[in-house]
C-alpha cells in the first residue's frame, strides 16, 4: 500500500457486548460486530419491510403521483430521462416497467452519452423531445439541471424530478421535485440511491391505487443501490435485502447471462453485484452508449441476453485496460513529481485519459494512497473528471467550498464529477488541501476499523453464518474485519495474472492453520516475516460443492506494533491544556543556536557529535537507536516516563561521554548540560513545541522527511480527542453508574475506559471530568477515601461543549497543530529560526540567575 499506512482501530468492549455475547451464545468479537453496526441488534432479526418508510413523506410526492396517474389515464406521452450508470439505468427501467404495468402506452426513455453529452438533463435534448412528450420524469438526475428544466417548462412540458443528489440553493422549476436532500424534507432517511427514490415513486403510485408495494422491480432496486455505493444502512439495507431475495428467486435473463460471463455462481450476494455485475453493466456507459446495458436488463429473450452479455464482457475487458493505464500513469506522475504527492488530497491531470474510467481509477488510487483523489483529463482548455473520497472526507462539501474555481460539479460525500478550466487545476489542488487540513486529521487519514480480536481457533463455518445476519455488506456497512495476534506466515506465493496478489498460510502459537489471500500486496511480500498481527475477514469459499474457510487479509503489521504506554499518551493528550514545560533554570540556553536544514538530505547529519534526537514514538525511537548502534555510534533510548534510576543512569552516561546520542519522543524538561545539538527526525506538533524542545542546544538540525510528516499525522490524529470521544465517555459514565447502581470511583472508571481507550484512558478521563464539571454535569467528591464521580441532574436548556473553557482551549490548541504539521516539511528555514527566538520574558526565565 502506498501513501499513509493505515491506523488500526479496535472497538471498545463493555458490559453491553459481553451480555449480548452471553445471551446469543456468540464469540465476543461477533457480539461487538453486531453492536458496532446496530445499537438495537434486534433490527438484524426483523423483517426488512418494517424499515420501509411512507413514500408520501417525501416532498412533492402527492403532486407527482396525481400528475402521473392523470397522464396514464389520458394516454399522454411520457419521457423518462435517465443516466448512463447502473443506478440511472436501473431507475429508468424501473419507472418504465411500473408505468406500463399501470397501463401507460406511450412511455419512452432517453439516456445521454457520457462522452458526447455528459451527466444531467440537456437543453438540446429537451428541445428535440418537447414535441413528442407532455410529461418528463427524470431519474437519478435533474436536481441541478435548472436551465434545461426551465426550457422544458417553457416549451409546455410538465416535469417531475426524482433525484438523490444534493440540490443547490434553489430547486429547478419543475412541477414536482422528489429528493430526500431537500431542506424542507421531513423524510426520515436521506441516503437513498437514484433507483431508491424511483422506487418510492413506484410505491406511492401503487398505494394511491390501493395496491401493495411493487415486488417485480425490487431486483432493480438492489442492483442500482449496490452499484452506486450509497450507505447500506436504514432503508437502503432493507431494500437491498428484499431485492436480493427477489433476484435469487427469479433472475432476469440478462442478469443470468451476465452472471455466467462473469464466472460467478449463484446465489447472488451484494459483493457479487458490486464487483462482478455492476462493473460490466457500467462498462457500456463508461466507454460509449449505455443502450446495450439497458437492453440487457430489459430483455426477456435468453439468446439476445447472451449476445448482449458477450458485448458487455468485451467492453469490460477494454475498460479494465484503460483503467489500468490511468492508474499506472497517475502513479508515474506521483513518483516523478513529489510535489503532487504532498497534500492530503491528490489532484492529478493529464491529456488523453479516458473520461469514462476516471471514477473507478480514482477509487483504486484513493484506496491505495488512503487519501481523496481527483483525476482530470485535459481537453484543450478544459479539465473534466471524477473524484473519490477516503477516510470520511466529504467531497461534495469540499467542492462546494472551492466552487469558485469550478465550472460544474455534482455528486455526494463519497463521489463527485467536476469540470474546470485547465489552468485552475493547481488552484483546485491547493484549495482542497487547505480544506482537508482544516478538518481534524482523523476525518481524512486512513483508519482501518476492526470489529474485534479473535483467535484462529474461534473461526468456523458457524462463525461465518452468524456474520451473515449483518448482510448485505457494502458502503456504510462494510464486511466485518477482525484481527489475530502473533501469527506466522508460511508458503508465501505470488499469484494472479500479473502476480500482484499473495497467497500464504497463517499459523498461530497453538498450531491452528488457515489459508489466506491478500490482494494487490505483492510489493509487501518482504514484510511477511516474524510474528505478525493480521487484519482479515473470514469467508467461506464455495468450489465444486465444497466450502472452505479462508482469510482475506486486509493488512498486517509486526506483532505488538502499537502505540506507546499509557503514560506517554497521557502526556500527549494533556499537551493542549498544559503546555510543555519551559527549560528549567539550570539549563544554560543558547539564545541563538545554529539552525541547519537537512530535511531534503537527512544523510548530512553528523551523528559523531553528541546530541538528542527527537522521534515520533517508541517504535521509531527503538528503530533509530538500533540503526545508530549498528553504524557504530553509542546511542541510547530515553523517555521521561522511565523509572527515575534508569533516567538518572542514562543522563549520567550521556554527561560522561559514554553515550553520544539520546533518542527520545518525550524527554520532558531535561536538556543535556554539555555542548550538544537537537536533531528533529519527526516534525514538532506546533511552533511552541519546537521552541521549547530546541532551547538549550548549540545546534538544531531539521532532519525529518515527507514520510515522517505523514507518519506524524497518522499518529497524532489518533490521540486528538474530539466531540465523539467525549460523548462516548459521558455515555459510559451514565451506563456504568446505572449498572453498578452507585457512583463509581475515578479508579473504577479509568479501568472501564481502558477497555475502549487502552492507551489514553487516564488523560481522557481527566479531560472529560474537567469539561463536564464546567458544564455542571459531574462533580468529584471523596467517598470512602476515594475520589468518586457524581452525576448531576441535567438541566432543561440546550448545552454545548463550547460552553466549557477547557474544551475550547483544548480544541483551539490543537488547531495550529493540524494546520502546521502537514506543511512542516515545506516551512521556510527563516520561520523556524524566528520561532527559536524567545521573548524578553522567556529569556529571563530561560537564563535565570545568568541575567
Amino acid at each position: 500500500m502506498q501513501g499513509l499506512r493505515r491506523i488500526w482501530q479496535l472497538p471498545g468492549v463493555g458490559e453491553d457486548e459481553r451480555r449480548l455475547a452471553t445471551s446469543l451464545d456468540l464469540p465476543l468479537a461477533l457480539a461487538t460486530a453486531y453492536r458496532r453496526r446496530h445499537e438495537d441488534v434486534h433490527i438484524l432479526f426483523e423483517p426488512p419491510t418494517k424499515h420501509l418508510h411512507d413514500p408520501f413523506a417525501l416532498p412533492d410526492m402527492a403532486t407527482a403521483v396525481e400528475r402521473i396517474l392523470t397522464a396514464v389515464q389520458q394516454g399522454e406521452r411520457i419521457l423518462i430521462y435517465g443516466d448512463y450508470d447502473v443506478d440511472g439505468l436501473s431507475a429508468t427501467l424501473l419507472v418504465k416497467e411500473i408505468l406500463e404495468d399501470l397501463g401507460a402506452e406511450n412511455v419512452f426513455h432517453y439516456i445521454p452519452e457520457r462522452l458526447r453529452e455528459g451527466y444531467g438533463v440537456h437543453t438540446t435534448v429537451v428541445e428535440e423531445r418537447s414535441r413528442s412528450a407532455e410529461l418528463m420524469i427524470t431519474v437519478d438526475c435533474g436536481i441541478s439541471s435548472h436551465e434545461a428544466i426551465s426550457r422544458a417548462v417553457g416549451l409546455g412540458m410538465d416535469v417531475i424530478v426524482t433525484d438523490h443528489h444534493r440540490p443547490f440553493a434553489s430547486l429547478p422549476p419543475a412541477q414536482a421535485v422528489i429528493c430526500p436532500w431537500r431542506e424542507d424534507s421531513l423524510y426520515p432517511f436521506r441516503g437513498l440511491a437514484g433507483v431508491g427514490v424511483a422506487y418510492k415513486l413506484a410505491e406511492a403510485l401503487h398505494l394511491a391505487r390501493g395496491q401493495s408495494r411493487p415486488q417485480g422491480v425490487l431486483d432493480l432496486v438492489a442492483l442500482g443501490t449496490l452499484a452506486d455505493q450509497v450507505p447500506l444502512i436504514g432503508e437502503n439495507r432493507a431494500l437491498v435485502q428484499l431485492g436480493l431475495r427477489a433476484m435469487n428467486s427469479h433472475l432476469r435473463p440478462g442478469l443470468a447471462s451476465l452472471l455466467q460471463s462473469a464466472k460467478r455462481e449463484a446465489p447472488i450476494d451484494a459483493e457479487g453485484i458490486a464487483f462482478r455485475l455492476a462493473p460490466r453493466l457500467n462498462a457500456a456507459g463508461r466507454l460509449g452508449a449505455a443502450d446495450s446495458a439497458l437492453a440487457l436488463l430489459a430483455t426477456a429473450d435468453e439468446a439476445r441476453a447472451g449476445s448482449l452479455a458477450g458485448e458487455l464482457e468485451q467492453l469490460n475487458v477494454q475498460r479494465q485496460e484503460w483503467e489500468s493505464r490511468v492508474v499506472d500513469e497517475a502513479e508515474a506522475i506521483l513518483r516523478a513529481s513529489p510535489r503532487h504527492d504532498e497534500g492530503p488530497v491528490l489532484v492529478l491531470a493529464k491529456e488523453g485519459w479516458h473520461i469514462g474510467v476516471l471514477g473507478i481509477a480514482a477509487s483504486r488510487l484513493a484506496s491505495s494512497y488512503a487519501r481523496p483523489v481527483v483525476l482530470l483529463t485535459l481537453e484543450g482548455q478544459t479539465a473534466r473528471g471524477s473524484a473519490r473520497s477516503a477516510g470520511g472526507f466529504d467531497l461534495h462539501e469540499a467542492l462546494t467550498e472551492v466552487s469558485d474555481v469550478l465550472t460544474t460539479f455534482g455528486g455526494h460525500a463519497g463521489a463527485a464529477g467536476l469540470s474546470l478550466d485547465g489552468d485552475k487545476v493547481d488552484s483546485l489542488r491547493e484549495g482542497l488541501g487547505v480544506i482537508a487540513r482544516r478538518r481534524p486529521p482523523r476525518h481524512w487519514l486512513p483508519v482501518l476499523e476492526l470489529d474485534g480480536e479473535v483467535k484462529l481457533g474461534e473461526l468456523s463455518q458457524d462463525f461465518i453464518r452468524h456474520l451473515d445476519f449483518l448482510q448485505p455488506f457494502g458502503e456504510g456497512n462494510p464486511v466485518p474485519l477482525f484481527m489475530a495476534r502473533r501469527l506466522h506466515a508460511t508458503g508465501i506465493k505470488e499469484i494472479g495474472q500479473n502476480r500482484s496478489h499473495l497467497s500464504f498460510t497463517l499459523t498461530d502459537s497453538g498450531g491452528c492453520r488457515l489459508g489466506a489471500v491478500s490482494f494487490r500486496s505483492a510489493g509487501r511480500k518482504h514484510e511477511l516475516e516474524g510474528e505478525l498481527d493480521v487484519a482479515f475477514r473470514p469467508v467461506l469459499q464455495r468450489f465444486r460443492g465444497r466450502e472452505n474457510l479462508r482469510l482475506m487479509v486486509e493488512d498486517w503489521r509486526p506483532a505488538g506494533d502499537e502505540k506507546e504506554g499509557e503514560g506517554v499518551l497521557a502526556s500527549v493528550l494533556s499537551l493542549p491544556i498544559r503546555s510543555l514545560p519551559l527549560p528549567s533554570q539550570t539549563v544554560h540556553a543558547t539564545p541563538n543556536p545554529e539552525l541547519h536544514d537537512c530535511r531534503h538530505d537527512p544523510g548530512r547529519v553528523d551523528w559523531s557529535a553528541p546530541g538528542l534526537a527527537y522521534v515520533l514514538n517508541a517504535r521509531q525511537g527503538h528503530a533509530v537507536t538500533g540503526a545508530l548502534r549498528r553504524d557504530g555510534f553509542q546511542a541510547g533510548y530515553y523517555h521521561r516516563q522511565f523509572p527515575a534510576p534508569y533516567r538518572d543512569l542514562l543522563e549520567t552516561l550521556y554527561q560522561e561521554g559514554e553515550i553520544q546520542i539520546l533518542v527520545s519522543p518525550d524527554p520532558g524538561g531535561w536538556r543535556p548540560g554539555r555542548a550538544s545539538r537537537a536533531v528533529w527526525l519527526t516534525p514538532p506538533v506546533h511552533p511552541r513545541h519546537f521552541r521549547d524542545l530546541s532551547w538549550g542546544f548549540g545546534q538544531v538540525h531539521l532532519a525529518f522527511t515527507e514520510d515522517a510528516v505523514k507518519q506524524a499525522l497518522g499518529y497524532w490524529s489518533e490521540v486528538a480527542v474530539g466531540r465523539d470521544d467525549l460523548a462516548t465517555v459521558y455515555r459510559s459514565f451514565v451506563a456504568a453508574e446505572r449498572l453498578a447502581r452507585r457512583p463509581l470511583a475515578i479508579r473504577e472508571l479509568k479501568g472501564q475506559l481502558a477497555e475502549r481507550y487502552p492507551l489514553g484512558a487516564e488523560a481522557l478521563l481527566e479531560l472529560a471530568v474537567q469539561v463536564f464539571g464546567e458544564l455542571g454535569l459531574v462533580q468529584v467528591a471523596p467517598i470512602n477515601g476515594e475520589d468518586t464521580l457524581l452525576l448531576l441532574p441535567v438541566g432543561e436548556g440546550k448545552m454545548s461543549l463550547e460552553d466549557s473553557p477547557t474544551y475550547r482551549l483544548h480544541r483551539e490548541a490543537w488547531h495550529p497543530y493540524s494546520e502546521w504539521v502537514p506543511a512542516a516539511y515545506e516551512r521556510a528555514l527563516t520561520e523556524y529560526d524566528q520561532w527559536l527566538k524567545p521573548s524578553d520574558e522567556e529569556e529571563v526565565v530561560a537564563h535565570g540567575s545568568d541575567r
